[in-house]
């Protein structure tokens, strides 16, 4: 999509892609040569911007592009190979926000989505708010991560058992 439309965009205007990429504030045109033929990923927060100054369908383009980064994310969205972008259901308001903003948050906050959606499982990683003492305990304790024997022992004393081994 982006190929073609920077083509189509060097082909009409006057200073081709070092005027675009000073006009979206890329320090080099190189940048948007390597976005147009694969090279190099295309940011998601700046695809809108992109596709305006390209004439190109922002929704349908910043889709794409989102597909593209996180196809994981678009699975679960249950809209893979659909370059269409999903009409605005109650899960996708929710992520909107995010996609909106996702450059102004935390580098632990990111890490931690990046895990979420490379997770197969995220469920089961997920803490209720009375888990969470519990957790931080653990964690002061064996921040090197529970052995098997700690497993054990932790499951014999909360099943009643101090002392025995834990059971399968």
């Amino acid at each position: 999509m982006l190929g073609g439309a920077l083509r189509e965009y060097t082909a009409q205007h006057p200073g081709g892609l070092r005027a675009l990429a000073a006009q979206l504030g890329f320090r080099q045109a190189a940048v948007l040569s390597h976005m147009g033929n694969g090279r190099m990923a295309i940011p998601v927060e700046r695809a809108p911007l992109l596709a305006r100054q390209l004439g190109m369908d922002e929704a349908r383009f910043t889709w794409a592009v989102f597909c593209q980064r996180f196809p994981d994310a678009a699975e679960a969205l249950g809209e893979t190979g659909n370059l269409e972008p999903p009409s605005v259901s109650g899960a996708q308001k929710q992520v909107a926000p995010l996609l909106a903003s996702i450059e102004e948050l935390a580098p632990d906050r990111l890490a931690i989505i990046a895990e979420v959606i490379g997770d197969p499982h995220p469920g089961e990683r997920w803490l209720a708010v009375r888990e969470v003492a519990a957790v931080k305990l653990l964690r002061q304790l064996r921040p090197q991560g529970l052995s098997q024997l700690d497993r054990e022992d932790i499951r014999g004393a909360l099943s009643g058992n101090p002392g025995s081994p834990g059971t399968p």
